[in-house]
């Protein structure tokens, strides 16, 4: 799954699009109550954010076109006009991330593919990799950090107390899966982590090589500032 980085296909149909041309055809939809030539800019192809926009368009369209009573129209046509500037917002955004990585590219990038692990303690870690360069001229230095976090599940009394106490089975799993909705928070701030400290103009030579996660004031939890790494004020 990608995190920090739209995938080559997705980048490929994002630029592709046409800015006049589906604001035309989302004008044409609107006039005809229906949708016209949406089909033929693969926008399903562009990602989810855009993705869910468009079908917001859709249920828009048909909802106007059910309308009957001219109070009712009135509001239905406003909704389809604020979807379909929604839809145009959602494809300029990506366009300018899309843009903004290409640019990226030239210096750093960060491999956002992260295989799920097998979970056996709360000792948790990630492992980024990424490549680096201070000029686009220049051969490509390759690094790699890894982030370990040690997770302290809540104590019980934190909790709601169930009528019937859970079988150790029941609460080994329930265990499991609280140790992969954090290794999961872990690796997407890890991501996010590396791609800041190289987009804040970050030399990747002085990466360290492993770092422990600093924990929360509230909790010890994880939070945005945990895996800063370049500001290790603990």
């Amino acid at each position: 799954m990608s995190e920090i980085n739209v995938p080559a296909e997705q980048r490929k149909s994002i630029a592709a699009l046409d800015i006049s041309h589906l604001g035309n055809l989302l004008d044409q939809s609107l006039r005809e109550e229906r949708l016209v030539g949406l089909s033929d800019l693969r926008l399903y192809d562009c990602g989810d954010y855009i993705g869910e926009q468009l079908r917001k368009f859709e249920r828009a369209v048909q909802g106007h076109a059910a309308a009957k009573a001219p109070k009712k129209r009135a509001q239905t046509e406003q909704d389809v006009r604020r979807a379909g500037s929604a839809l145009i917002s959602a494809v300029q955004l990506m366009q300018g991330r899309v843009e903004q990585e290409q640019i990226e590219a030239e210096l750093f990038v960060v491999d956002d593919y992260v295989g799920q692990p097998y979970l056996h303690s709360n000792r948790l870690s990630v492992s980024v990799s990424y490549r680096w360069r201070n000029q686009a001229t220049e051969h490509w230095e390759i690094g790699c950090i890894k982030f370990t976090h040690t997770h302290n599940f809540a104590p019980a009394y934190l909790s709601s107390q169930p009528k019937r106490k859970p079988s150790a089975a029941a609460q080994a799993t329930e265990k499991e899966a609280e140790l992969h909705r954090v290794w999961d928070h872990l690796r997407r701030l890890a991501l996010h982590s590396v791609k800041e400290y190289f987009q804040e103009g970050g030399d990747g030579s002085k990466i360290p090589q492993a770092f422990q996660a600093k924990h929360g004031a509230y909790g010890g939890g994880l939070n945005n500032f945990s895996l800063s790494f370049w500001n290790d004020k603990r």
